[in-house]
């Protein structure tokens, strides 16, 4: 796939058999992206509750393991722990997986909305 400049325009050129009506057809394409990038935010706002739970959980699951360490046994004490610090590794993949696939679809969909459509007919 070409690489293309951020501030370049995007054209799209499309044969039909038929005669189409650009203005139609152009607002379809944009309503289906602006579709798209809607999902693509609502995406990014439950990444944010869900960033927000893990950590939450996870600080939660460390603070039981370290106030308990004399009165449970040394196996849920590390099960804690455990189950503590996986909740925060998942905080941390969800900042630095998750965002940037969703920030990159974001900023195609906004470069796509900016697109020129022209038909032409066979």
């Amino acid at each position: 796939m070409e690489k293309i400049a951020v501030y370049e325009q995007i054209v799209i050129e499309i044969e039909t058999e038929e005669p189409v009506d650009l203005a139609q057809f152009q607002t379809c394409y944009k309503n289906y992206l602006s579709t798209e990038l809607t999902k693509v935010e609502k995406e990014m706002k439950y990444n944010q509750f869900r960033k927000i739970r893990f950590l939450f959980i996870g600080i939660v699951f460390i603070v039981l393991s370290a106030l308990f360490q004399n009165q449970l046994h040394t196996i849920i004490l590390e099960l804690l722990s455990i189950i503590g610090s996986f909740a925060i590794w998942e905080m941390t993949n969800l900042i630095l997986v998750g965002n940037r696939e969703l920030k990159s679809s974001k900023l195609n969909l906004k470069r796509e909305l900016q697109t020129k459509i022209r038909l032409k007919e066979k």
